[in-house]
């Protein structure tokens, strides 16, 4: 399921339409926000460590929908390597600020790529969220898989 433009079938219930648990919102909108939300966080200073929680209160929240699980799970996966590389980040400042001039380049460069890891997940966040508000799955190589196949054999 390598196919990058998925469209997912939501199958609704006559009774409940294409609705999600949290808040009576759309599937899309609901899924939309699982990503969005963290990605506004990481742009406030220091809430950026938090970025995670939000996903995951969505996962665990929603009962009705599987499209917007998977886009929670995928978002907090996004938002826990954001919030590791910062951490990294954060603590190769303070030693840097300790050790002196000859650990700057290794801890320079590790800095570096996590800052690299951070644009990238935030570049992720936001394609997730790009196709959620189409109703498509973004394929996070073997994340997606992985989720996918945990929220099968957990089924709500």
């Amino acid at each position: 399921m390598n196919n990058q433009n998925q469209q997912y079938d939501p199958n609704p219930n006559p009774n409940q339409g294409n609705k999600s648990s949290i808040l009576d919102l759309d599937e899309n909108i609901a899924a939309m926000l699982s990503a969005v939300l963290p990605i506004a966080m990481t742009m406030i200073s220091h809430m950026s460590f938090g970025a995670w929680v939000i996903p995951l209160v969505i996962f665990l929240l929603e009962k009705r929908s599987w499209f917007v699980r998977l886009c929670a799970a995928q978002s907090f996966a996004a938002a826990l390597v954001i919030t590791v590389a910062a951490i990294v980040t954060k603590s190769i400042d303070l030693v840097i600020d300790g050790v002196g001039f000859f650990a700057l380049v290794p801890m320079g460069v590790i800095g570096l790529l996590m800052s690299l890891a951070q644009v990238i997940c935030l570049i992720v966040l936001v394609m997730i969220a790009i196709k959620a508000y189409r109703m498509q799955i973004f394929e996070i190589p073997t994340v997606t898989n992985w989720i996918r196949k945990n929220i099968e054999n957990n089924n709500m």
